[in-house]
């Protein structure tokens, strides 16, 4: 791991030399500069079907029906991330799992969806969203 920045006694220094370190794990790096001291190393095997990619040939395209970036039930990505209120709600383990999608949950729908709008009891509206918008009369 490699960090380059201002000597660490300096809060806010935009003007002079940055010095280069080398750290020999993660958990020392953050230490030192307090930088990710959430993240985690993982690799591709965390994910359902996500092989690395081909860095040899950076014109090859990868079909994305073919990618699982699900996370594997064994994955030491599950239960790895932390609370952040508001946006890792509804997560199903001892804590939110890391990446976008967490364990055992559906995953997000993108797109078209069907919708019904309701006055009452009584269904006035039944469509695919986003909707046309429509004229609406007003009564005064």
């Amino acid at each position: 791991f490699q960090w380059t920045s201002p000597p660490l006694e300096d809060m806010a220094d935009f003007d002079s030399d940055r010095i280069m370190r080398q750290f020999d794990s993660l958990t020392e790096y953050a230490s030192v500069t307090r930088q990710d001291e959430h993240s985690r190393i993982v690799d591709y095997s965390i994910f359902r079907n996500a092989p690395a990619p081909d860095f040899s040939d950076p014109t090859k395209l990868v079909d994305p029906d073919t990618i699982d970036l699900r996370l594997r039930g064994d994955s030491a990505a599950v239960d790895a991330g932390i609370e952040l209120p508001g946006i890792t709600d509804g997560y199903t383990g001892e804590a939110p799992d890391l990446g976008a999608y967490e364990l055992e949950r559906p995953l997000p729908h993108y797109g078209a969806q069907s919708f019904l709008a309701f006055d009452g009891r009584r269904a006035i509206l039944r469509g695919v969203w986003p909707i046309q918008a429509r004229p609406v009369a007003v009564k005064r």
